[in-house]
C-alpha cells in the first residue's frame, strides 16, 4: 500500500493506492471507516480519530499493519472586499440616482478560499464558504448599527441606516463552513475581522 500523501485528513475521503494481489484481501481500520474501490485499485479511508491503524489480511493471516496520523483540514483563507456595482449597473441601463446611493452602489463580498494543496488533492472535501459573521457600521469611529446576516451574504440595501462616504464597515467572521464528500456541512471556528471604507 502507498499513501497518496504523508498524512491523512480527518473527516475527509483519503485515497490510498493498493497493489494488485492474488487472493482476496480484507481491509479494516481502527479510527476510520474503510471502503475498497476495486475498479480504481484504491482504498477510501475516512479518519474519525487522530491516529488510524490500517490492517490488511488474507483469510486469518495478517499481511500488513500501517499506522497513520490524521490532521484536521487546513483552514481556508477568508477574503473580504467591497464590490462596486456602479459600472455594471450603468452598463445595464441602471438609473444614475440609484447608483449614487452607497447602500445600492456597493456590496460586501466574503469568500473562503481553500488551501491550494488541499483543493488540488481533495477537491470534493475542500468546498468552503463563510458561515456566521457580524457587520458593524462605524461613523466617526463610533458604531451606528450592527447586523448578523443569517444567510452568509451582506445586502447593504437592507441596512436600517443610509451609508455615507468614509463610513467604515467592520466585518467580524466567526466561522467557516466546509462541505465534505458526502455533502455534509461542518462548521469550524475562524475568528477574523476586516475594515472596509465606503469610498467618496
Amino acid at each position: 500500500m502507498s499513501p497518496d500523501s504523508a498524512q491523512l485528513v480527518l473527516r475527509c475521503e483519503n485515497r490510498l493506492r493498493v497493489p494488485t494481489e492474488r487472493g482476496k484481501l480484507r481491509f479494516s481500520a481502527e479510527g476510520a471507516t474503510v471502503t475498497l474501490d476495486k475498479p480504481h485499485r484504491q482504498l477510501l479511508i475516512v479518519p474519525t480519530a487522530a491516529t488510524v491503524v490500517l490492517l490488511v489480511k488474507r483469510g486469518p493471516k495478517l499481511l500488513a499493519r500501517r499506522e497513520f496520523d490524521a490532521v484536521v483540514p487546513p483552514l481556508p483563507e477568508v477574503r473580504c472586499w467591497l464590490s462596486d456595482m456602479r459600472n455594471a449597473t450603468i452598463d445595464q441601463g441602471g438609473a444614475p440616482d440609484t447608483v449614487r446611493q452607497p447602500n445600492r452602489r456597493f456590496g460586501v463580498v466574503l469568500q473562503a478560499v481553500p488551501a491550494a494543496d488541499f483543493s488540488t488533492t481533495m477537491p470534493v472535501d475542500a468546498r468552503y464558504r463563510v458561515g456566521h459573521f457580524q457587520l458593524t457600521v462605524l461613523r466617526g469611529g463610533l458604531p451606528v448599527v450592527s447586523v448578523r446576516p443569517a444567510d452568509g451574504e451582506i445586502d447593504l440595501a437592507q441596512l436600517p441606516v443610509q451609508l455615507q462616504a468614509d463610513d467604515q464597515l467592520l466585518v467580524q467572521v466567526q466561522d467557516v463552513q466546509r462541505m465534505n464528500f458526502r455533502g455534509e456541512i461542518e462548521r469550524t471556528p475562524c475568528s477574523q475581522q476586516f475594515r472596509l471604507t465606503v469610498p467618496r
